[in-house]
Formats: C-alpha cells, sequence, structure tokens
C-alpha cells in the first residue's frame, strides 16, 4: 500500500496543510472578550474599548476557537441572548 496524500515526509505534510486547511468562515477570537483594551477589544458590556456606542456580539469576542462549526454551539445564541438583555437594560 502506498501513501499517495498527504506525503511521505514532512515537507509533504507542511504543503498538504497550507494548500487544504480552511476556516469555514467562522472565526472567533479576533475581538476577544476582557477587562482592558491592553488584553481585549471589548469589555462585559461587549462594547468596543475606547468606543462609546459600538458592541460586537457574535463568536469572535469568544478568546479560544472551538472544534465544532460556531453556528451550532448553543454558546453563541446565548451570547446572544445575553447581550440583548444588556442591551434593553441600557436603553430601558
Amino acid at each position: 500500500m502506498t501513501e499517495i496524500l498527504p506525503g511521505m515526509n514532512e515537507q509533504d505534510l507542511s504543503a498538504y496543510v497550507k494548500n487544504t486547511f480552511d476556516t469555514a468562515k467562522h472565526f472567533t477570537g479576533t475581538c476577544s472578550i476582557g477587562r482592558n483594551a491592553e488584553d481585549s477589544v471589548v469589555n462585559n458590556q461587549f462594547k468596543i474599548h475606547g468606543l462609546s456606542n459600538l458592541r460586537v456580539v457574535d463568536a469572535s469576542i469568544f478568546p479560544a476557537n472551538f472544534t465544532v462549526k460556531t453556528g451550532s454551539l448553543l454558546t453563541v445564541y446565548a451570547l446572544a441572548e445575553k447581550a440583548a438583555l444588556i442591551i434593553r437594560q441600557t436603553y430601558s
């Protein structure tokens, strides 16, 4: 039996990963949530540090990546519900 993909050596494996890897456009961690602007993008009210009226409410605020599609995570829906509650309380 002969291996066809990814190949027999580290260079072949590296090239295979670079040419076939895809994130499926479900990004996380690009606007992580945190307490200060030095280590995060948004605060616990989902507002971008340094701005007063712009919020980020999507999977990009999670500080780590998941091994499943983010659209299938109930966590994303819970995040949206929490953000909606905070926004409603802000403007009530």
